[in-house]
């Protein structure tokens, strides 16, 4: 059972509230604009976010590794318990880097991963969520 949400909107929220510190690590991510970049300093952006993120919650960062990255669909990325690293594929997507996070943080369900990573993405680029479309539980551009 894989317990994804069936659609984005059933786990929106205006009012869901993150651990202290967590809006505030992904606003410095998101003012160095890494998107801009190539591959491998997003992907020191987006570890460098992992480890502000793990700060706040008081645990220690999972590596963050990419593989196969070839702008396809991000699907694929997983976070492994047993290893305590996240696996980054297809593309480098915020949002999947932060659903896995979320496992990681809380062990989190896939219905709850996905709450807390739509959510915080939704709260700190209300632009680019805004121009996403959904397909199921997933965010993809249009």
């Amino acid at each position: 059972m894989n317990n994804y949400p069936a659609t984005v909107d059933e786990i929106l929220s205006d009012d869901y509230q993150f651990k202290k510190g967590t809006v505030t690590a992904l606003k410095l991510f998101k003012k160095q604009r890494t998107y801009k970049y190539p591959t491998e300093v997003r992907l020191a952006g987006m570890r460098l976010l992992v480890v502000r993120i793990c700060k706040v919650h008081g645990i220690q960062p999972p590596k963050v590794l990419a593989r196969n990255i070839d702008g396809s669909f991000s699907g694929s990325s997983s976070y492994s318990f047993a290893k305590h690293e996240i696996v980054m594929q297809g593309k480098l997507s915020i949002i999947t880097l932060l659903h896995e996070l979320a496992h990681c943080i809380y062990g989190a369900s896939e219905t709850q991963a996905v709450r807390w990573s739509v959510n915080l993405f939704r709260q700190v680029y209300p632009e680019q969520y805004a121009n996403l479309t959904h397909q199921g539980h997933c965010l993809v551009r249009q």
